[in-house]
């Protein structure tokens, strides 16, 4: 691919981009390259892992080998190295021609051309770098291109690294090592283990994915041929490739939208799951202590009740044993415990309707400030909504704007980025009408489209990774949640578990400790109450007609306490009716809330879907302009494209054609002056003449 290149760009530059992806090759066609005794045959079977070189006797003709080595096919081209003589060939010695004529068409060995060209030196020898580069251009300056440093007796460096030892050099060396883009190796001979030819062949297949995977040859119609059929898949390969990213981030956007959806409604569920236990325990609770309650008094009612009739009998009997001696003590005894009943009873009964009042009163208040707090709900949900209707109004509209600002923004920088491109196109055409270089800067401009489509396919598969990180990471929160949410579920079940056993446990130690105050109270008034009616008893005579008079004034305080409890009574009427009112104007609030939510909500979803109907409009109508206008500029420069390469073709065409005509006139001129200058002297190589074409390089090198 270098050599490829090489005819398309400065002459100046040596060294081809390295920027492609190296892809493992099922070939690889290799040709050896150097001075005599640099162990060129030695490296070739290094290479090949068998003995395939003939290494005792001095290499005079191209030898050609092939093998297998690490999964790939090998052909390796063994040639004679420069300087060569041998007592077999004298003539050798004075014919440096036959050497590059040689080395010119050891290229052609390996049809259809070489991936790589190893020169190969030793590390303890001088190296002249001159005959070295007079030798290697022979084939064209592009072949550097291709050329690898081979370094023999690797384990002759011992502690010392390649790097160090080039440095230590004479700037020859180094020359070299520039020359052929600091790519260099290091080969033991002696010890064909490990991976030393696996690196080597790694090498060789990074170069030639520098070279745009294409082998070096000097044919120059069939390089730029292949140049350009090879940049144009290219450039389809990046199409595609970055079609598929963006689909691909594309997908990763919509998953990711996916999860962070998902994630929100984890989020509603754990509240709504957590609001819904909290009011089930608050609930259970309030279930559990109202049991608890309700079976303490009814424990406690029952224990009293015992305990009463228990003193009742008592009384009774002790009674009986008095009843004959004190008969009318006894039944003014009897009127005024019945008197005493009556006034404790409707004692009691005014505590209670007193403990009613009270109660409907308090939940009247309650009533009263949940009513003030639901209108100030309500207050406070018509400010939100009519904030949120503007907010929703604004962002709307902004969103509207922004999103027709983008678009208008694409529209006009891809209209203009395709309108400059077309008068680039036109610019170029004109160029190419007057002068060949314009080959070059097209050319040129391929591979800065291709760089650049590089660089958009890594900013692309960047945004996929990142996409993808940003994926994992809300899954792992999904998990952390949902773990979370089981966890919260435990603590809370556990808490919810304890708490109510604590409840039950305090409630139970109330409740006996309260049972046995109230039998030791009981059994304490019993006792005393026994006493004090045996006292009583033997007083009554002297009480009589104290108990007469009590008694009307018992009468009296039980007429008041009745007339009050019948304007209790009348209170808590009135307070019942005042809280059934208070109830009904609560639902009143409570529906009208609701409704107020309904609104809103249908005022969201409506305005919502109105603002998706504009914005999804907006965009089709834009894209469709977008894409119209992107159609026309695209037909325009495709018919202009083509009118410019016929044109371009044509004129190559008849350059060439003209180029070759000259120099095919040039070289029968010098033929005919060599020929006419060795008549007039005596011939000095006892060689045959050999056909010229073979020696001269073609006439594409020689441009």
């Amino acid at each position: 691919m270098a050599a490829c290149r090489s005819s398309v760009l400065s002459p100046g530059e040596e060294q081809a981009d390295s920027h492609e992806t190296p892809q493992r090759l099922s070939e690889i066609r290799i040709v050896l390259l150097g001075e005599r005794r640099s162990e060129k045959s030695s490296a070739g079977n290094t290479i090949l892992g068998r003995e395939e070189f003939d290494t005792e006797v001095v290499t005079e003709e191209c030898v050609t080998r092939e093998g297998e080595v690490a999964g790939r096919q090998i052909t390796v081209v063994d040639t004679p190295g420069w300087n060569v003589w041998s007592f077999s060939s004298p003539w050798m010695r004075t014919d440096p021609w036959y050497v590059r004529e040689k080395v010119v068409r050891s290229v052609s060995l390996c049809p259809p051309g070489p991936h790589a060209l190893l020169l190969v030196i030793d590390l303890d020898l001088f190296t002249d770098w001159r005959s070295a580069e007079e030798h290697l251009q022979l084939l064209s300056e592009r072949v550097w291109r291709h050329t690898i440093l081979l370094f023999t007796w690797g384990d002759r460096l011992r502690d010392t690294t390649i790097e160090q030892h080039i440095e230590r050099r004479r700037k020859e060396l180094q020359y070299l090592v520039e020359k052929c883009g600091n790519r260099y190796h290091v080969l033991n001979n002696k010890d064909r283990g490990g991976t030393q030819v696996t690196e080597l062949l790694e090498k060789i297949e990074d170069m030639v994915a520098g070279n745009y995977g294409l082998y070096f040859t000097t044919d120059i119609e069939k390089i730029n041929t292949e140049l350009e059929k090879y940049i144009r898949q290219r450039l389809e390969e990046r199409q595609r490739e970055t079609e598929e990213l963006r689909q691909r981030l594309e997908e990763r956007q919509r998953e990711t939208e996916e999860l962070r959806q998902r994630e929100e409604e984890r989020q509603r569920e754990t509240e709504e799951l957590r609001q819904r236990e909290e009011e089930e325990r608050q609930r259970e609770t309030e279930e559990l202590r109202q049991r608890l309650e309700e079976e303490r008094q009814r424990e406690t009612e029952e224990l009293r009740q015992r305990l009463e009739e228990e003193r009742q009998r008592e009384t009774e009997e002790l009674r009986q044993k008095l009843e004959e001696r004190q008969r009318e003590t006894e039944e003014l005894r009897q009127r005024e415990e019945e008197r005493q009943r009556e006034t404790e009873e409707l004692r009691q009964r005014l505590e209670e309707r007193q403990r009613e009042t009270e109660e409907l009163r308090q939940k009247l208040e309650e009533r009263q400030r949940e009513t003030e707090e639901l209108r100030q709900r309500e207050e406070e949900r018509q400010r939100e909504t009519e904030e949120l209707r503007q907010r929703e109004e604004e962002e709307r509209q902004r969103e509207t704007e922004e999103l027709r600002q983008r678009l208008e923004e694409e529209r006009q920088r891809e209209t203009e980025e395709l309108r400059q491109k077309l008068e680039e196109r036109q610019r170029e055409t004109e160029e190419l009408r007057q002068r060949e270089e314009e080959r070059q800067r097209e050319t040129e401009e391929l591979r800065q489209r291709l760089e650049e489509r590089q660089r958009e396919t890594e900013e692309l598969r960047q945004k996929l990774e990142e996409r993808q990180r940003e994926t994992e990471e809300l899954r792992q929160r999904e998990e952390e949640r949902q773990r979370e949410t089981e966890e919260l579920r435990q603590r809370e079940e556990e808490e919810r578990q304890r708490e109510t056993e604590e409840l039950r446990q305090r409630l139970e130690e109330e409740r006996q400790r309260e049972t046995e105050e109230l039998r030791q109270r009981l059994e304490e008034e019993r006792q005393r109450e026994t006493e004090e009616l045996r006292q009583k008893l033997e007083e009554r005579q002297r009480e009589t007609e104290e108990l007469r008079q009590r008694e009307e004034e018992r009468q009296r305080e039980t007429e008041e306490l009745r007339q009050r409890l019948e304007e209790r009574q009348r209170e808590t009427e009135e307070l019942r009716q005042k809280l059934e009112e208070r109830q009904r104007e609560t639902e009143e609030l409570r529906q009208r809330e609701e409704e107020r939510q309904r609104e809103t909500e249908e005022l969201r979803q409506r305005e919502e879907e109105e603002r998706q109907r504009e914005t999804e409009e907006l965009r089709q109508r834009l894209e469709e302009e977008r894409q119209r206008e992107t159609e026309e500029l695209r037909q325009k420069y495709e018919r202009r494209e083509r009118e410019r390469e016929e044109e371009l073709r044509q004129r190559l065409e008849e350059e060439w054609s003209r180029r070759e005509e000259e120099l095919k006139e040039k070289m029968r001129k010098t033929l005919k002056e060599e020929e006419l200058e060795k008549e007039t002297e005596e011939p000095r190589l006892p060689v045959k003449r050999r056909n010229s074409k073979d020696i001269i390089p073609p006439a594409s090198e020689c441009d």
